[in-house]
């Protein structure tokens, strides 16, 4: 008996919603809680997308150093579900920095290649 199609693959999980990355850097520099709210949000999308079952940490509105650096490999994971072109980890130094801009605009081009649109 031979199986049908490759196994090795699951299929994606849901789509997640496109923000504007600007949008996300002013909301953290004007109120930080409601730009950890977005950024823990898109964390529940990838997580979901990923099909891993995980929820996203509370610590993104208490501490968001921790969760940011768990943010490369999920975003990896995304990427090698979604078969996009760029490939690998994001750049935990610019995950660090310049997480709130940087973050978004990663999961974006994952959301875009899948074929979402935007609002």
């Amino acid at each position: 008996m031979v199986p049908a199609g490759n196994m090795g693959l699951a299929a994606p999980g849901p789509v997640g919603t496109i923000r504007n990355p600007v949008t996300t850097l002013l909301l953290c520099l004007v109120c930080f809680p409601i730009g950890c709210v977005q950024l823990k949000a898109l964390e529940d999308e990838l997580n979901a997308f990923v099909g891993n079952g995980k929820k996203a940490s509370i610590l993104w509105l208490i501490l968001p150093l921790i969760p940011v650096l768990g943010m490369p490999q999920l975003m990896a994971e995304a990427r090698a579900k979604a078969g996009t072109p760029v490939q690998g980890e994001g750049n935990l130094l610019y995950y660090l920095f310049f997480g709130p801009y940087m973050i978004p605009k990663d999961a974006n081009e994952i959301w875009r290649h899948l074929g979402a649109r935007s609002t």
